[in-house]
């Protein structure tokens, strides 16, 4: 398909929407038992945006930064890190005003860091509790 007319910079080669399983994780423990979101993500050439919604999570057992794996396509390694996100979060431990999320080169998955003013960032941290809340999109680019 060409938009805006025939030249090769207005060809659209590549575009797909789908679902994907979205998991709220720890990096050093999992949950008790896996919490899962029904996730959307739409593909425009090599890039892709991915929205989730997390509701009333149980995350019990869980421990270490707070990660969301299942991403439908791997992050290219563009630079240091690719585009980020700030999520909306409930019963999440902040250490800072904000958290973001962040897709590294060559992952699958979302990790979290603590804002911080002037100072080294830290990572987010998952709580062990239930009625967790998360819900972001972001766009990342892939190679795939």
């Amino acid at each position: 398909v060409y938009l805006g007319g025939t030249g090769s910079a207005n060809k659209l080669e590549d575009y797909e929407e789908g679902t994907f399983t979205a998991t709220i994780n720890g990096q050093t423990t999992a949950p008790s038992s896996p919490q899962t979101t029904t996730a959307y993500y739409t593909k425009v050439g090599n890039m892709v945006t991915v929205f989730m919604r997390f509701n009333n999570k149980n995350t019990t057992g869980a421990s270490g930064q707070l990660v969301i794996t299942g991403l439908p396509f791997s992050c290219s390694a563009v630079g240091a890190e690719n585009q980020s996100s700030v999520p909306m979060v409930h019963n999440i431990p902040v250490t800072e005003k904000y958290i973001t999320g962040y897709v590294a080169n060559g992952d699958t998955k979302i990790q979290f860091i603590n804002n911080k003013n002037n100072v080294a960032w830290t990572t987010a941290q998952i709580s062990s509790t239930t009625g967790v809340y998360l819900n972001m999109n972001i766009t990342y680019q892939t190679t795939a």
